[in-house]
This record gives structure tokens, C-alpha cells and sequence, in this order.
């Protein structure tokens, strides 16, 4: 049993930093893994990578939670705290008005006070966030655009 699992901690999904509140920002898994050695090529591909052994995130019993987590980069200390939905792997995107935007897996796209972690805003878009958002302009108006399963769903910021 490992904790974080293979695909746990903060180290695989975009974070984000905000100048405004110095502050760095995390989509972290906190759960557990089992690991299992094997002396057998059996079960993998010729070629393929073999590490010998597997590993397993999917026992029910382990299941971990994913959160979005600020930091003060000087000591490490976390400042506050966001659940989201389970095993999330969104990205996070940290803009000049304030505000924090990340996504879920089960489909929400969500804005918090970068300063306090409160949610501002959220809305279902449909399809598992897996990438962070980004913003861009056209024109003088701004957007944020988010890849939800199959799609890219943009909104326009007032």
C-alpha cells in the first residue's frame, strides 16, 4: 500500500500562481495505491515497458479525495482548501481579476476566490474536465475556454 497512488499528489495536472495573493495552487489526490511485484512478462505487450509488477487505484476502500489546495511557496503551508469531485484531473488557471478557475471529472467548471478559496461561480459543462482552462481575448472581450469530454466550451467574461 502506497500513499499518494501512481496517479495521486499534485505533481501531474497544471498548477497555477497568482502574483496578486502569492500564492500557489494545486489540484491535489490524496488516496491510496497497491503495488504488486511480479516475476511474469505474461501480461504485457512485447515491447511494452515492464516494470515488474502492477499497481491498482481502483479498491473502493483506498478511494482518496481530490481537492484544490493554495500554498504559500515560502513555507509550504497550506493557506485553504477546496473539495472536488473524486480523482479530479483538471488543471488550474489563476487570473488578474482574482479569481481561481479549474474543473472536475464530473463535468464542472468552477471559479474561486483566489484569496479565500470560495466558490464564486460553477457551472456543468457536460463532460469531464480533464485540462485547465485558459483565457484569451478577441476583439477587447475576454474568454474562457475548457476541454469537457468531447467538446470546447467557451464563455465570455464580463
Amino acid at each position: 500500500m502506497v500513499a499518494p497512488p501512481s496517479n495521486g499528489a499534485a505533481n501531474w495536472w497544471p498548477p497555477a500562481y497568482s502574483p496578486g495573493t502569492g500564492w500557489f495552487y494545486v489540484m491535489a489526490y490524496d488516496g491510496r495505491g497497491t503495488f504488486y511485484s511480479s516475476d511474469s512478462e505474461d501480461t504485457y505487450a512485447r515491447g511494452s515497458m515492464y516494470l515488474g509488477g502492477a499497481a491498482s487505484d481502483d479498491d473502493p476502500a483506498n478511494a482518496g479525495i481530490s481537492a484544490v489546495r493554495a500554498l504559500d511557496p515560502l513555507t509550504g503551508r497550506r493557506v485553504w482548501e477546496f473539495p472536488v469531485a473524486s480523482k479530479s484531473t483538471s488543471g488550474l488557471l489563476a487570473s488578474a481579476g482574482g479569481l481561481l478557475f479549474g474543473g472536475s471529472i464530473d463535468g464542472y467548471v468552477f471559479a474561486l476566490d483566489a484569496s479565500t478559496g470560495v466558490e464564486r461561480w460553477h457551472v456543468s459543462v457536460g463532460g469531464a474536465v480533464t485540462a485547465p482552462p485558459i483565457a484569451y481575448a478577441v476583439r477587447d472581450a475576454g474568454y474562457l475556454a475548457v476541454a469537457a469530454g468531447d467538446a470546447i466550451v467557451a464563455f465570455t467574461l464580463d
